[in-house]
Order: structure tokens, then C-alpha cells, then sequence
């Protein structure tokens, strides 16, 4: 036999616009995530001297590992909330 739950029991499903809002927030937090990879990646090959992107400095400080991970944090907060 079939028991059906009773109607003072909370509803347990999600709403639809509260999963598009989580769903939105993980892709924007993947996309986060990977820019900063790709930031890192690019730093590496930069410093391995596959290219030149900028001069030494203070841009190395700003573009480099700090911001990727910056970028990567940042994007992990949002992937969780």
C-alpha cells in the first residue's frame, strides 16, 4: 500500500528560479576559475620565455601569480554560495 506524505510536511523540491540562481552561479564561478588557470598558465610560459606579454615589474606583480589566484579564490567563493 501507498502512503502519501502528510500536508503539513515541508516541501523538500527547489524551486526553479533558486536552482537557475545556483546553476548561474556555479557556471560564473567555473568561468572564474578557469581564467585564472588560463592567467597562470599564460605567466608560467611567459616566464619560461615563450613570449613576451609585459615588461618586469610592477606588472609582473599584478598579472601574474597574485592575480590568478585572486581570480581562482574569488571564483570558488561564488561557485559555493
Amino acid at each position: 500500500m501507498k502512503t502519501t506524505q502528510p500536508s503539513s510536511a515541508p516541501d523538500r523540491r527547489t524551486p526553479v528560479r533558486l536552482r537557475l540562481k545556483r546553476s548561474r552561479r556555479f557556471k560564473a564561478g567555473i568561468a572564474l576559475v578557469t581564467f585564472a588557470i588560463l592567467m597562470a598558465v599564460v605567466h608560467f610560459l611567459e616566464h619560461a620565455g615563450a613570449f613576451k606579454l609585459t615588461n618586469s615589474g610592477l606588472d609582473d606583480l599584478l598579472f601574474g601569480w597574485p592575480a590568478a589566484a585572486v581570480i581562482a579564490v574569488a571564483g570558488l567563493i561564488v561557485m559555493g554560495t
